[in-house]
């Protein structure tokens, strides 16, 4: 392909791509990593017995083994994998010795899972005030108290 057949979108992804690389030399995580890197000796024991399950489980329970290790774990299998492998316990330790994956003590992944609790909450807070205010959402909070002081208000009639 001739440099002047490349359009916008062509140099984007060029660009993704030399942005990936440059970002991960040292890391296996891919440019948009969907899961986190850093876990606890306990936490990659249980990822490692869930992929040693997955490897050797029928289709339906391999799906279920992957979104046990995405929702508990925040693991996601293809940020550490090269696509169109499997992925078990040799790989894992792979990533693991490879720098992909690093192992920090308890209260550090629990400190670290606390402050992503709170970040979720303030984005969302974020994302409901946004969408309140564009008239996109009701704020359910707001209407509840209406609906609790018009209620009152009607009891209060009753009882004149």
């Amino acid at each position: 392909m001739a440099m002047s057949a490349l359009n916008a979108a062509d140099i984007a992804i060029i660009l993704m791509y030399v942005k990936l690389i440059t970002n991960n030399i040292n890391s296996d995580c891919y440019y948009f990593c969907m899961g986190r890197n850093k876990y606890s000796d306990s936490e990659i024991q249980g990822i490692a017995k869930l992929l040693r399950l997955k490897n050797c489980a029928n289709r339906a329970k391999q799906k279920e083994i992957r979104h046990k290790l995405r929702v508990e774990y925040e693991f996601n299998i293809s940020d550490f994998n090269v696509p169109g492998r499997a992925f078990g316990e040799q790989e894992l330790y792979d990533a693991i010795h490879r720098g992909a994956i690093r192992i920090l003590d308890d209260q550090t992944i629990a400190d670290m899972k606390a402050k992503r609790a709170r970040d979720r909450e303030r984005d969302e807070a974020a994302r409901m005030q946004d969408a309140v205010a564009a008239g996109e959402q009701t704020d359910w909070q707001e209407a509840m108290k209406q609906w609790q002081d018009w209620e009152a208000s009607e009891i209060s009639k009753i009882d004149k």
